[in-house]
This record gives structure tokens, C-alpha cells and sequence, in this order.
């Protein structure tokens, strides 16, 4: 899919992180606690900890075919028409997944910071920049992801820090949030949120070996895990979990919130190329992914002449949800909670069948 030996082992940390954790900036953190309440910030730990497990299980399918990334394993197990099928559905939803997500972050910048600016502009210059990071490759996408990736982390927690004042710890309460049953439930189809990791064993051939790339997605799970945990807490007790779970963006609010002293306000404008930077890289990463997906089902070797007819759907599906109710009710619901049937379950019934048919196994003295 992309050549090897691209990528240490920080640029796919970077890469990775980026494409998680980049959800906390929306309406990931309020939907949270709209459905588990005072329990959110626990609850996304518990969908850690299961997309970790599933990572696990499925890592262990790549050890049988070594030297292969998933896409070619689908291939192997299933035979090359079923596992060019299950490669050209992983495309279509990376590209769904960049579009939904444009969609969404323009709307956040349309509710708060440029309320008068046409949607189309807004997608089209982001569009745009997205193409000309593309058409450099998977090496400019890691390189910019490490520049970006320590200021972005330390700037986040600057501002929870700063918003710490509005802070009140009795939100937290009671710590059951809807019920344990519906946290556990929740937490779970939750893992959904985290299931991008799976993109570290697409492009398992760009950087060194399975071994690295199993490292960088426990990793990058952890401290997504952590980060979107502090992020909901902070969240709760700065606004509680019936406001909290009304806010288009938990993060930006939060954000709007600070107050130094009569001179320095609104410093909201200083944060939001914090926001701003990473989201135009999450929606890169996702648009790459799908990209070279497709040029790997259908043998393309450049990835290049695709790139315009790739921005045209995008922008398509971008724009097919009439408002931003619609987009969070029918859209981002799927991609961000029952992603995990194509993530997670689809790469473990291809390791089941390559258990029963006995695939991939390395024969004795070899």
C-alpha cells in the first residue's frame, strides 16, 4: 500500500494520537455524557481498555502472515475477490469518516467562530490544504503529525488548567452516572471511538514490523484513553452533566470559560489553531488511509490521480447532511459508535477462519 521503512516509531505514535484523540475537540465528549452522565469519564477508560483487548486479538492474526499488512491478509484468508470487497468497504469508510468529520468541525467553526461564512468556503479551503498534504505522501503526513503533536498535547492541558477556577468537584456526582449497566453497555459500543487505531496495521509495511506497530497502537490507546478521559472530568465539573452534554464543542466552551484578569479575555483566539491544526491532519490522515486503500484493491501504484475525484466526494458527502441535528443523529453515531463491527469484528472473524482452515502457519525449521 505504501512503501516501507517511512516511519519511526514517533511518527506513527504521532499519527495515530492525532487521529483518536482529535474527537475530544467536538461533540464526542458531549454525547458522552448525554448518554452515561457523571460516569463519562470512566466510561471512555472502560472502551480503552476493550479496544486494547481487540487490538491484541487482532495483532495476534498478523503474526501468522508475517510480512503482510491487514489488507493482504484479507486477501489470503478470504481469497482475493471477498478480501478486495472488505478492502474497498474500509475505503468508502475512511473517506465517509473524513467527510462526517470535515462536516462536523466546519459546523463547530460556523456556531462559534465565523457564523457568517458560507459552509461551502469553509470545506473547500479546508479541502484544499488537505490535497496539497496528501499529494507529498505518507513521510510529509508524519513529519508534520510530530511537529504539531507536543504543542497540541501541552496546549490542552494548559487550558484545562487555566479553566481549573470554574472547576466545581461536586459535579461528579453520583458516580453511577444513568446506572452501571448503561455505563457498561455504553462503554463498550464506545470503543468505537478508538477503533482508528487499526489503521497502524494498514500500514504496517511503512514502518518496522509488527512489533513496532503493536507497541505504537497500545501506546497511542493509552494516552487517547487518558487524554479524552481528563478532557470529559474537566468538562463535567466545569459545566455539569446536564449542560455539559448540551455543548457543541466540550473543549471550546471549556475554553471560552477562562478568565485571567479585565485585560486578558477571550483567549479562546489563541486555542483554536490548537483545534484547527490537528482536525485539518485528523481528516488528512483519514482521506490518506482511503486512498491508499482503494489504489490496494485495485493494484493503482500512485495514489496522485485520485486525489481530485477523492476531494469531490468528500465534499459530497460533506455536505449531504442537512443540518448539523441530522449530522450527529444519523451519521456520526455510526462512525463513532458502531464502527467497531468493521474495525474490530471483521479482522477477528478473519483470524477465526484463518484458525480453522489453518492459514498462515509457519511450518516447522522454516
Amino acid at each position: 500500500m505504501v512503501r516501507k521503512g517511512n516511519m519511526g516509531l514517533l511518527e506513527t505514535l504521532s499519527i495515530i494520537m492525532i487521529l483518536i484523540t482529535n474527537k475530544m475537540f467536538y461533540s464526542s465528549t458531549s454525547m458522552l455524557i448525554y448518554r452515561v452522565g457523571t460516569a463519562a469519564w470512566y466510561s471512555t477508560i472502560l472502551s480503552c481498555i476493550v479496544s486494547i483487548l481487540f487490538f491484541i486479538t487482532i495483532c495476534s492474526l498478523m503474526k501468522r502472515f508475517p510480512g503482510h499488512n491487514l489488507l493482504s491478509i484479507f486477501e489470503i484468508v478470504l481469497g482475493k475477490f471477498l478480501g478486495k470487497i472488505i478492502s474497498l468497504i474500509f475505503s468508502i469508510y475512511f473517506l465517509l469518516y473524513s467527510a462526517y468529520n470535515l462536516r462536523e468541525f466546519v459546523d463547530m467553526l460556523k456556531s462559534y467562530v465565523f457564523p457568517k461564512a458560507p459552509g461551502a468556503v469553509l470545506i473547500i479551503s479546508i479541502l484544499v490544504t488537505l490535497s496539497i498534504i496528501v499529494y507529498f505522501g505518507l513521510e510529509s503526513i508524519s513529519r508534520i503529525c510530530v511537529v504539531i503533536i507536543l504543542p497540541v498535547v501541552f496546549g490542552i492541558i494548559f487550558a484545562f488548567l487555566l479553566a481549573s477556577p470554574n472547576y466545581y468537584f461536586g459535579n461528579i456526582y453520583p458516580l453511577w452516572g444513568y446506572g452501571i449497566l448503561n455505563t457498561l453497555k455504553f462503554g463498550f459500543l464506545r470503543s468505537s471511538a478508538y477503533s482508528e487505531v487499526i489503521v497502524v496495521l494498514f500500514m504496517i509495511n511503512s514502518i518496522h514490523g509488527l512489533k513496532q506497530a503493536k507497541k505504537a497502537g497500545i501506546i497511542s490507546l493509552i494516552f487517547a484513553g487518558t487524554m479524552i478521559s481528563i478532557s470529559s472530568v474537566c468538562h463535567i465539573m466545569a459545566f455539569n452533566y446536564l449542560e455539559g452534554g448540551e455543548n457543541i464543542s466540550g473543549t471550546y466552551e471549556l475554553i471560552r470559560i477562562i478568565y485571567i484578569n479585565r485585560f486578558v479575555e477571550r483567549v479562546e483566539s489563541i486555542f483554536l489553531l490548537i483545534l484547527i491544526i490537528p482536525t485539518i491532519m485528523n481528516i488528512t490522515i483519514s482521506m490518506y488511509v482511503s486512498m491508499s486503500t482503494y489504489c490496494h484493491t485495485f493494484n493503482i501504484k500512485n495514489n496522485n490521480p485520485i486525489i481530485i475525484p477523492f476531494i469531490v466526494l468528500c465534499y459530497v458527502f460533506a455536505i449531504l447532511p442537512k443540518s448539523f441535528t441530522e449530522l450527529l443523529e444519523k451519521y456520526i453515531i455510526f462512525i463513532k459508535q458502531y464502527s467497531l463491527v468493521l474495525n474490530y469484528f471483521i479482522p477477528i472473524f478473519v483470524f477465526i477462519i484463518a484458525i480453522i482452515f489453518r492459514k498462515g502457519e509457519k511450518k516447522s525449521n522454516a
